[in-house]
């Protein structure tokens, strides 16, 4: 599995890593934790960090999408770790649509992003 996914549900926090390429599988296993996670704790804060991406199945992508933008809702807080520039952008042009609050950070700055979630 190329995409990690821990959850602190007394936190409401839920971290997901993700590395490598991203297989269909990768998707709806994550989505079907991230929906427990949600009916078990409502909204939810996101730690996403995000390392080298090989590529990712178009069918992943168009699920990622269709699972995706109905549970924007569910997230209050979305902290970003990553050193792709072009992820950084695409976070700061996103954050105008999203319900959430969006933050991005360095891959140094892990600590801070957790902290900035956990103080949310």
């Amino acid at each position: 599995m190329m995409i990690t996914y821990k959850s602190d549900s007394e936190r409401a926090i839920v971290e997901i890593a993700v590395e490598g390429k991203i297989t269909l599988v990768d998707i709806e296993e994550v989505f079907a934790k991230f929906k427990a996670d949600v009916a078990r704790c409502g909204k939810v804060k996101v730690l996403e960090t995000i390392g080298r991406i090989d590529g990712i199945e178009p069918s992943a992508l168009w699920q990622d999408l269709k699972l995706g933008l109905p549970m924007m809702n569910a997230v209050s807080h979305a902290a970003l770790v990553t050193d792709q520039t072009w992820i950084n952008v695409l976070t700061d042009v996103a954050q105008y649509f999203l319900p959430a609050k969006v933050r991005h950070f360095a891959s140094t700055e892990a600590g801070a992003a957790r902290a900035w979630l956990e103080a949310a």
